[in-house]
This record gives C-alpha cells, sequence and structure tokens, in this order.
C-alpha cells in the first residue's frame, strides 16, 4: 500500500505545473471553507441517543461487524448471512480493492421511520427497523432491500479511498474522504448506483416501478426539459424529482449504452484527482466521450423517446379534477377520502405549501381545515379523520412513538388517542367508533388491531402466525370487513379478513406486481397498480376473482375513493404540477378486463439483471443460514472511536479551549489578540452510538507564535449530557502605547467541567426544545509580567459558575420559507464567581426571539430582543449579545438591545456558471436596530441605531449539494449618518 502511494504521489506531483500547483492550493482553500460548516455540524452531540438499558449484541462476519439489540438476534442472524451472500456479487462491477477493515452495521429498533444510512465520519451504517407503509413499487422484505442498497454504499465508500482520496484520509482521516466524496461525485451517482442494484438483484427494486420516475416523465411529455444543474441541484421555481430518480436513470443509461464496467472505470479515474469537482465530469467524457451534462441530455432523449412512445398506445379515461384553483408551484393532493356530504377531504402539500387537510367541494371551493404531519396517510369516518404522528421521548430523541391522532370536523377539535405506542396507517370504520390500525413493535412483530376511537383501548388483535409485514388496513361500507396488504419474503398478497370471527382470505396471492391503496367497493376491492405500464386504478371482483382495469391516466393514478353511494370514484392523478383530486363516474361495464389488457411495461432495467447475476438472488432459498456466534457488545469499552484529524492549519476550534469565558481584563484599555489559524494536530472521536465525542489537539499559533493544547469530552449516555475539558499552553498579546506595540505573554491553564439537559417536548407540527445547562469553569494564567495599566491584576485564577436555559418553538415551514411561519425562542445564561479566586465579575445575559407570517406567502416577520447586565470588579465576561448591525462592539455594563427584520424572497434565478456555481435564490433582509448603553463611569446613556438591507444570493458551488449563501449588508448609522457596506459569507459579516 505504502509502495502504491508513494508512485501515485510521485505521478500527479510530476504532472502538475507552476500554474497547476497555484490553482491546486486556491481549490483546496475554497473547499476547505466549504468543510467548516459541514464538520462542524457533523461533529455535534445533542439529545439522539438510544434510551440506557438496551443489551447490545455483536456478530462479526468475515467483512461486517453488526451490532444490534438482543431482541433481534435472529433478525441479525439473517442480515449478516444476506450481507455476505451479496458482497461478491455488489463488487463484481464496483471493485473497491482488497479491504480489510469491517463496516460497522448497527441494526436498531427504536424509531419509528423507514430509512438507512451510510456514513464515514465515523465508519458506520445505521439500519432502522420498521419497513414503510408506502414504496415506490413491489415492497420487498426490508432488510433484503437495505443489504442491497447501503452495502453498495459501503463498496463505494471503500473504492472511494484511495488514491487522492486516500492523501485526504491520512491528513483528515474519515471526515477528509467524506468531504471529498461529495465534492467529486454528485449524490444522484451515489443513490442512482445503489437504486440501480437493489433493482437488478432483488424482485423489488424501485427501478422496476412507473411511479418511481413518474416525476422526470410528467415533466419531459410535458414539455418541461429542465437544465442538467437545476436537475442534479434543485429549484425553488420548478420541479424535479430527487436525486435518487435522476441517478437511477443516468446510471442505468450509462450501463446500457457504455457497458456494465462504465462506472467502475469512471470511478477509478475520479480517485486519481478527487479534490477537484470537474473530475468526474472529465472521467464520464473519457470513458463515453461525453461530459456530465451531454450524458444527462442523452438519458432524458431516451427516456423522453421510450415514454413517447409507450404513451401512443394508451387510450385515456376521462376524468375531472375536483382541486379547481389554480397552481402557482409544483402542488400535491394526496390521499382523498369522501365525506358523508360528498365533499373531499385531502391532504396538500407542496412547493409552497407546509401539509394541511383541506376540504375540497363539488363547486370548487377549498377550505383549510388545520395542518397536520402524519407518518403516512389519512383516513375519513363518521365525520373524523384520523392520521399517525411522530412522539418522541422528551431526552432520548432515538425512542419514538407513532400516536393516532384524531381530529372530529364538527367540534374542530384534535385529539391523541393512544400514548407510547407503535401503531401506524390507521383506518377509521365508516361510522368513525373503531380504528383499524398496523401495529409494529420493536421485537419486529406486526399486528393488525382495532381500537376504541374514543378512547384508544385496543377492542380486537388479529392473528399473523407467519409475522408478515400488514400494511394499508381499509374497512368496507358495512364495517364488517377490512381489506390491506401483507407482504413476506414471496412477495406482496392483498387478503380480506372478517372483523367478527378474525378469518382471514387472500384475494389476490403473492406476488411482485406492486398493488398499492386496497379500497372496497361493493363486491369488489378498488386498489392501484403499475400492471400495465403506468400506475392506475384496478379492480378485483372478491367473488369471481376476475380482475380489471378501472382508469388508465396519462401518468399515474392512485389512492382510490368511493362515494357513499357508490356512484363516484375518487383518486391521486398526477401531472407536472403536482397530483391533482380527479373524479370520475363509476361503470363497472366501462373496465377492461386483465386479459385485454397491453403490456406497456418499460423495462428499462433489464440490461442491468444481465449484466449482474441474471435473476433476483435474494429469495428465501438462495440466503445461506450460517450461525455465527453472538458476543455481548459493551457500549462503554467503545466510547473511542478515533475516525478524523488534522494534521495542516486548525480553524479556531472552541472545544479545545477548556473554558468558554475568555479572559478580557477589566480596563478600558484596547489590546491587539494574536488569534488566527494554527498549526498542529487535533484528533475527532464519536462512538458508534452517539453517546461520547471527544476531540483534543496540539497546536502553534502562528498569530501568537505560542504552543498549547486541549481537549473536550462530551458523554451523553446518562440524563445530563456531560462535559468535560481542559487545555494549557501559552498566550500573547500586543499593548499599543503612545504609538507602538509591546508583547507580552503568559500561560494559561484552564479547565471546565458542566452538565445539561437537552429535552424535546415536539407535539403536532410543532418542535420545541429546552436546554437546560450549569458549568465551572477554572483558568490560571501565570509568567505574566508587571501588569499593563496601573490597577490591573497581574497573574491569578479564576473559577466562574455559569447557568443557562435555551428554548425554541418552532412551526412547520415549507421548502420556500426563508423561515417558519410561526417560532418563539428563549436563551438565557448567568455567570458569576462565587468560588475563590483573584477575579471577580458577573454577567446575566437574555435574549428573545418572535417569527411571525409576512405580509406575502414566504415572507417572514420577526422581532428580536436582548439584555445583558455586567458586574464587573477585575473581570469582564464575554458579550453574548450580537452589537446593533453597522456598530463595533463597546463595553456597557448594561446593554439593550431589539430589532426589527423583514425577510422576503426577491426570485429564482436557476442560472448556472458552468459547473462552477448556480445561483438559486435571491432574498433580503429590511431591519432597524436599537441599542442602548450604560456604563456606572459615565453618566448618560449611549444610543445605537441603524436601518438598512441584507442582500443575499443562496448559491452551490462547484456542484456540491451543499448550498451556501453571500451577498453584502448596508447600514445605515442613523445616530451619527454613516454609511457602512460590509460581504456577508454565510449569513455572517466579514471582517478585514
Amino acid at each position: 500500500m505504502k509502495g502504491k502511494l508513494r508512485e501515485y504521489l510521485k505521478y500527479v506531483f510530476s504532472n502538475l505545473k507552476g500554474k497547476e500547483m497555484k490553482k491546486l492550493l486556491i481549490l483546496f482553500s475554497i473547499l476547505t471553507l466549504i468543510s467548516i460548516p459541514v464538520t462542524v455540524k457533523a461533529q455535534l452531540i445533542g439529545g439522539h441517543q438510544n434510551p440506557p438499558g438496551i443489551n447490545w449484541k455483536n456478530i462479526r462476519t468475515p467483512h461486517f461487524d453488526l451490532i444490534f439489540p438482543e431482541e433481534l438476534t435472529e433478525d441479525a442472524q439473517r442480515v449478516a448471512n444476506t450481507l455476505e451472500h451479496l458482497y461478491s456479487p455488489l463488487v463484481k462491477t464496483l471493485h473497491p480493492g482488497t479491504v480489510k477493515k469491517r463496516w460497522p452495521v448497527m441494526l436498531t429498533n427504536q424509531g419509528v421511520a423507514s430509512n438507512g444510512y451510510v456514513m464515514v465520519a465515523p465508519r458506520k451504517s445505521e439500519w432502522f427497523h420498521l419497513p414503510p407503509q408506502y414504496w415506490n413499487g413491489p415492497a420487498g422484505e426490508w432488510y433484503s432491500l437495505l443489504s442491497v442498497h447501503e452495502t453498495r454504499h459501503m463498496i463505494m465508500f471503500d473504492k472511494f479511498n484511495r488514491r487522492f482520496s486516500r492523501i485526504a484520509w491520512i491528513l483528515y482521516g474519515e471526515s477528509g474522504v467524506g468531504f471529498l466524496s461529495s465534492v467529486a461525485v454528485p449524490a444522484w451517482f451515489w443513490e442512482g448506483d445503489a437504486v440501480a442494484m437493489e433493482t437488478a438483484l432483488t424482485d423489488s427494486g424501485r427501478g422496476r416501478s412507473p411511479e418511481f420516475d413518474m416525476g422526470i416523465r410528467a415533466n419531459l411529455l410535458s414539455g418541461r426539459r429542465y437544465s442538467y444543474y437545476k436537475a442534479s441541484l434543485g429549484s425553488y421555481r420548478d420541479y424535479f424529482p430527487n436525486h435518487y430518480k435522476l441517478g437511477y436513470l443516468m446510471v442505468t443509461h450509462v450501463r446500457r449504452r457504455y457497458g456494465a464496467s462504465a462506472w467502475d472505470n469512471i470511478i477509478d479515474r475520479t480517485t486519481l484527482f478527487s479534490l477537484s469537482p470537474f473530475r468526474f465530469s472529465g472521467s464520464l467524457k473519457k470513458e463515453t466521450g461525453k461530459n456530465v451534462r451531454q450524458i444527462y441530455d442523452e438519458t432524458m432523449d431516451e427516456m423522453e423517446t421510450l415514454w413517447k412512445e409507450q404513451l401512443d398506445q394508451v387510450t385515456i379515461t376521462e376524468a375531472r379534477t375536483v382541486n379547481t384553483a389554480r397552481k402557482k408551484v409544483w402542488t400535491n393532493y394526496q390521499y382523498a377520502q369522501y365525506t358523508d356530504d360528498d365533499s373531499l377531504i385531502a391532504l396538500k402539500r407542496g412547493k409552497a405549501d407546509t401539509p394541511v387537510l383541506v376540504r375540497l367541494y363539488p363547486d370548487g371551493r377549498e377550505k383549510k381545515i388545520i395542518s397536520i404531519k402524519p407518518l403516512d396517510h389519512i383516513s375519513y369516518g363518521g365525520g373524523k379523520i384520523a392520521w399517525a404522528e411522530l412522539s418522541t421521548d422528551p431526552r432520548w430523541l432515538s425512542r419514538q412513538y407513532a400516536v393516532i391522532v384524531i381530529y372530529d370536523l364538527s367540534a374542530h377539535k384534535k385529539r391523541q388517542i393512544t400514548k407510547k405506542t407503535k401503531l401506524y396507517a390507521p383506518a377509521l370504520s365508516p361510522d368513525g367508533l373503531l380504528v383499524a390500525a398496523v401495529e409494529y413493535t420493536s421485537e419486529r412483530v406486526c399486528s393488525l388491531v382495532i381500537l376504541d376511537a374514543e378512547s384508544g383501548a385496543e377492542v380486537k388483535r388479529f392473528p399473523n402466525p407467519d409475522n408478515d409485514f400488514i400494511m394499508q388496513p381499509s374497512w368496507s361500507q358495512d364495517g364488517k370487513r377490512i381489506v390491506f396488504k401483507r407482504q413476506n419474503m414471496k412477495g406482496e398478497a392483498l387478503t380480506v379478513v372478517d372483523v367478527e370471527s378474525k378469518a382471514g382470505e387472500d384475494i389476490i396471492p403473492e406476488s411482485w406486481e406492486g398493488i398499492d391503496s386496497p379500497r372496497f367497493y361493493r363486491n369488489f376491492i378498488l386498489y392501484s397498480s403499475p400492471y400495465s405500464g403506468i400506475d392506475n386504478i384496478y379492480a378485483i371482483d372478491i367473488g369471481s376473482g376476475r380482475q380489471y382495469q378501472v382508469t388508465s391516466r396519462k401518468y399515474g393514478a392512485y389512492g382510490p375513493a368511493v362515494s357513499k353511494d357508490g356512484a363516484k370514484l375518487a383518486f391521486q392523478d398526477y401531472t407536472a404540477d403536482g397530483s391533482n383530486v380527479a373524479e370520475t363516474d363509476i361503470d363497472p361495464s366501462s373496465w377492461v378486463g386483465l386479459e385485454e389488457i397491453e403490456d406497456l411495461v418499460i423495462r428499462y432495467y433489464e440490461p442491468l439483471i444481465e449484466q449482474e447475476q441474471g435473476k433476483s438472488i435474494l429469495k428465501e432459498e438462495d440466503v445461506p443460514n450460517v450461525q455465527y456466534d453472538v458476543e455481548d457488545y459493551k457500549p462503554f469499552k467503545h466510547l473511542v472511536n478515533i475516525h478524523s484529524w488534522s494534521f495542516f492549519p486548525i480553524w479556531p476550534d472552541p472545544d479545545l479551549n477548556a473554558a468558554s469565558s475568555k479572559y478580557t481584563s477589566g480596563t478600558s484599555e484596547p489590546f491587539l489578540q494574536r488569534s488566527g489559524t494554527k498549526l498542529g494536530i487535533k484528533i475527532v472521536s464519536n462512538d458508534l452510538l452517539n453517546t461520547a465525542r471527544i476531540k483534543a489537539g496540539l497546536a502553534f499559533n502562528r498569530n501568537e507564535r505560542v504552543f498549547g493544547g486541549g481537549f473536550n469530552i462530551s458523554y451523553a449516555g446518562l440524563l445530563p449530557v456531560i462535559d468535560l475539558g481542559a487545555s494549557y499552553g501559552g498566550r500573547a498579546q500586543d499593548y499599543k502605547k503612545n504609538g507602538s506595540y509591546t508583547r507580552y505573554s503568559w500561560t494559561e491553564t484552564t479547565g471546565m467541567i458542566g452538565l445539561r439537559v437537552p429535552l424535546n417536548f415536539s407535539n403536532g407540527v410543532y418542535d420545541s426544545s429546552i436546554q437546560i445547562g450549569a458549568n465551572t469553569e477554572y483558568v490560571n494564567i501565570t509568567g505574566k509580567q508587571a501588569p499593563y495599566v496601573a490597577g490591573e491584576p497581574g497573574n491569578g485564577y479564576l473559577m466562574p459558575l455559569t447557568y443557562s436555559l435555551e428554548y425554541w418553538r418552532r412551526g412547520p415551514a415549507s421548502q420556500r420559507d426563508l423561515y417558519p411561519r410561526w417560532a418563539q425562542g428563549f436563551t438565557g445564561s448567568f455567570s458569576h464567581t462565587p468560588l475563590p479566586g483573584d477575579y471577580r465579575g458577573l454577567l446575566l445575559s437574555t435574549q428573545a426571539a418572535f417569527y411571525f407570517p409576512g405580509l406575502f406567502k414566504h415572507h417572514s416577520f420577526y422581532l428580536q430582543g436582548g439584555f445583558e447586565w455586567q458586574q464587573e470588579d477585575n473581570y469582564r465576561f464575554t458579550s453574548k449579545i450580537p452589537f446593533p448591525r453597522g456598530y463595533d462592539y463597546v463595553f456597557h455594563d448594561k446593554l439593550y438591545k431589539a430589532s426589527a427584520n423583514y425577510a422576503m424572497p426577491l426570485f429564482y434565478p436557476d442560472i448556472a456558471l458552468g459547473a462552477i456555481v448556480y445561483w438559486k435564490r435571491v432574498y433580503t433582509t429590511i431591519f432597524y436596530d436599537f441599542g442602548m448603553g450604560s456604563s456606572s463611569s459615565t453618566n448618560d446613556p449611549s444610543y445605537y441605531q441603524s436601518a438598512g438591507f441584507d442582500l443575499e444570493i443562496e448559491f452551490n458551488l462547484f456542484t456540491i449539494p451543499v448550498p451556501l449563501t453571500g451577498g453584502a449588508r448596508f447600514v445605515y448609522r442613523i445616530n451619527d449618518n454613516e454609511i457602512r457596506l460590509t460581504p456577508l459569507i454565510l449569513g455572517a459579516e466579514l471582517v478585514f
């Protein structure tokens, strides 16, 4: 390995000339600046931990290290076998080379999200235990799908950690590799490649479903061909589906046209110089003759041709749109349900709207009911609406619950009828007295249950001997039967159970068709299916078993609902502007028998299957059944997990300064502090369970020309988060007197210990959090020369105590909103010095903020205020309140601050300057600041007033998906008529 790396470095630097090396260093500096907010955010530790008391276990295989709760042991054995069974097939077309390090795979069971992810700092993959109620296509066994998708990500990271990326690993550890992976390879490739593999190796990958590509299909067939940059980086103005869908089509297109090994070769070339965000496109052109924009155009051309040919053979059935209001931006109406008066209840959401229940009347009127945040769908019955909602443990945020909420339309009241439950996809009975729901426990036991809609008490539980996953239950019109999907290793079946006898019968046996949203209509079951190649509404006769196609819409029809009199059918009808609620008359005589339906399925994925294994390799009989040894996993023994480090310039890091209150003398004489970047080494450790973070470093401060070091430890495995820190090193300052500077130096020893309790009380659409904390610090100054100013103390120590409180309550915000429409926040702290010490001081600091809707949609009006009181003896704490904009900070014993702000988007340019920058949104904030300060040394207060505006633009640099902001601040100082113009980077003033 060392020899190969030495040869590679020799190759790189021998081929870089002077100008190229200069460009390399400039690019390195820019990308390092971009990485700062990303890495800092990723390393914060808060309340997202699993609760104590879990008995963690461990299985080690040749390539993986599984960590899981004891109750998931049987699942973990199957996952371990599946992972090893898949490893060779998954590296067939993406060769990572020799990998000696196992990937940690965590199976967790406390949450209610259906997801999995892979990260590299620290290196791990976490899989949540809950399968989704709704899936783009046939729902395969959950862990089998994750095994393909997430393992392909792991292999990709291993492949990427070579050549230039290996240099990044040497210099920065796993954070360096992770950052370069987002710089060098677009997000659409990461997810598109994984979706392609889940489609090729299973019977249920998303690439098999026309719903998965429906958004792009609707855009192209509606004449909306967007640029590559808009498609890959997003837009506030126009809708383009996410990078999973774009990526699947582009990855598959390249493999179909340029061969199975094309992407392997492209990534190999990219890793030669992965620092460059242009390398991927160049490597693509080297392999295919086309850059990334040309491949995008080529993919869209091919898909548009295939979809037009398909659509030319489709006979469209008529339907009328119920939601008649003109859409200004992409908006979805989902889960339509008829009420007793023939109006329709639907869930509305989109780029400009947070999820809200609306009522659609036959005359075209639309009325808002209530904003909600459902986990899956909604259900109507007996004048009530039900949905499942997230509820979290206040301290252990990874422990989540799915509770049932019911809204009474006549009383206009919302009630939560269950507590600390794991209930999903609730369905109200026609009279609204009962709720059928799917229970899925932390042990992965699935049951269909019936609850009392008033009390939430369990009324009935249905047997599920094979523990199939139950999905989307729905009642018959007479309330005597329930239909639902059930999924297992053989596919999905449609089952009807008798409520009284609990007897069940399969109406449609297991298959990989992808049926969805079953509903009763007389002696039929209506459901959506991609059978013809475009999702539409179908029906099956319960008695005869004969199946029919009911609708034939252009892009896709989903979620059937039948009116109370059985005369009308409503459904979700997709368009390029989002889904509408469409309605048609029910006429069974016009339905088309399944045997008469022409097969128009576009099997775009078929070449992938042949390039890989030629078939699905995850049938139950395909996976081995090796019984691996199960060992205890002791979290405390694995608290230290060093994953990242830095040898080069270290940006100022407050975590390596144990004391948060910087030493400031009690005099008013100015000092020029020599702070800045440092040369040295820093290490970062995060354990796999996110309970411990350690940062430590040794550094030489280039500005102050002194050495120092420190560490900071946070442990979050107990109710309070424990923070510990210490530092030791030299300090230096320049003191200006009589026009010349004299340099003074001393040694600082600091220590800190603190406790904080982060709590979350989110409920419904509002996210609420509170954090209470207290800490004590120790700062000892030695080696200081004679006092700089008469009366100023020299050497000594300080031991302040600080108590803090932070509270936030935030309402929902749409994609276009700059801020939540409603939000409130408060922070307060009190620091004093009651303990023995040579320095004395006191600081009380409070701030509050209130956010309100503006005059127009997406505008925000917010007020901010603060008060600070310092009682200074011979020590001055650092101020925590932002000074009025446009003024330099001036110390006052008491400081009052208030500001009024109005933020609004101006326009959405969606303009790209090649691959260098993509401008997405321009917005402004108009402000007025008022400040008043008073000091004991002066009789009259000082006033500070300013007004002005910020003009900022949100953009993506080098096609990196992390958005940045930049702009300028114009300030008019009212008191002295001075004007200031300062640049803004990431919302903060850039001071020179």
